[in-house]
Formats: C-alpha cells, sequence, structure tokens
C-alpha cells in the first residue's frame, strides 16, 4: 500500500532564525564587525525564513501547485513521478530561469524518456500561468 503524503511540520520561525543569525553573524564578524555583521545577518536570515514559508522556492511551488493535481487525475505513481519532477525541474530552471532551452526541446527530451506528451504540456501551460 502507499504511503500517504505528509505536510511538512510547522516551522519554528523563531529557533530557525536563531539558529541562522548566529551562524551567518560569526562568518561575517571577523571581516566587517560585530554590528555591521548583525545587521547584514539579519537581513538574510528575514529573506531565508520568507523563502522557506514560501515552501522553498518556485521549482518546488511549480511542481506541487501545477503537476501533482494532473499526475494525480492521471493516475501516475512510483517511479514515474520522478520522471515529471524532473521535468519540472528542467522545464523552470532552464527555460524559465535561465533561457538557454526551449519548451519544446525539453519536452522532446522527456517524451524520449517515456513520459506522455499531453500531460507534459498540461503542465507546461499551468507553469506558464505561474511565471
Amino acid at each position: 500500500m502507499p504511503k500517504k503524503r505528509v505536510a511538512l511540520p510547522e516551522l519554528n520561525e523563531s529557533i530557525y532564525q536563531e539558529k541562522m543569525l548566529r551562524l551567518r553573524a560569526s562568518m561575517l564578524a571577523p571581516f566587517v564587525g560585530a554590528e555591521m555583521a548583525g545587521r547584514i545577518a539579519g537581513q538574510v536570515v528575514d529573506d531565508m525564513t520568507s523563502a522557506w514559508k514560501e515552501g522553498f522556492g518556485r521549482i518546488r511551488g511549480a511542481y506541487f501547485k501545477v503537476a501533482v493535481p494532473i499526475l494525480d487525475r492521471e493516475g501516475i505513481k512510483g517511479p514515474m513521478r520522478a520522471l515529471y519532477r524532473a521535468f519540472v525541474n528542467e522545464l523552470t530552471s532552464k527555460v524559465f530561469g535561465k533561457g538557454t532551452e526551449t519548451v519544446d526541446f525539453v519536452v522532446g527530451k522527456f517524451t524520449e524518456m517515456g513520459a506522455d506528451e499531453g500531460i507534459l504540456r498540461e503542465i507546461v501551460e499551468g507553469i506558464q500561468k505561474l511565471f
């Protein structure tokens, strides 16, 4: 019987921020002084915390918001999900992020690996709405 997906635990913001602030500030302090290191590290930790709260970035968000509902509807399970997750990773990073590849190239590549082209195109349409 397949395991049911479990939601991530609640973010304990204060513990996370305290640990990251100490770590970042201790690395900067010898170079810029304790006060400046605290200010710089505080900004970095605030940015990291907000990214963590948003779900670890654009790729993960795109996968769970767009691809997972499509894969559930189509009944795709097991190792094939990893193929579609890799597709979302490559699509968001190389097509929408860097712009080094085209949508058709990435779709063709994953179609050759065994993915269904119709599902891939549907995922592309959903992700284009996010970006």
